[in-house]
């Protein structure tokens, strides 16, 4: 569900596959998104930045949203309740007008500029 949301809201596909690029079929992406995301980088930054595209068209919300969505390690991705709960689902407006920390520790990279996310990430990678 993840990936396909975000192809829809992207027009692109993160990743090919999602396994190390030392496995047959596997993706040098997903080898780079598992090394940024502990870095408190944001995934969407971070997938638009391999492309030099502009995130411009997603709103915070969702990014915020694809980001806990799209986490590699299971022990920090959001729940599927935290997903329906989320104001880009309801419709509703974050309180106090911020969603960082959101989800809590699952979402360590809420509130992250895309931009500022993807220039850090051309260079570093």
């Amino acid at each position: 569900m993840p990936v396909c949301a975000f192809a829809l809201l992207s027009g692109f596909f993160p990743l090919n596959e999602a396994a190390p690029a030392h496995a047959r079929g596997g993706d040098w992406r997903f080898d780079r998104l598992r090394r940024a995301q502990p870095l408190g980088r944001s995934t969407v930054g971070t997938i638009f930045s391999w492309y030099q595209r502009d995130a411009g068209h997603l709103s915070g919300e969702v990014i915020e949203l694809l980001d806990g969505m799209l986490t590699i390690n299971p022990a920090h991705r959001v729940t599927m309740q935290q997903v329906l709960d989320h104001p880009w689902i309801t419709g509703q407006q974050p309180l106090a007008g911020s969603l960082k920390g959101w989800w809590g520790a699952a979402t360590r990279w809420a509130g992250r500029s895309v931009g500022a996310t993807c220039t850090a990430v051309a260079n570093t990678t």
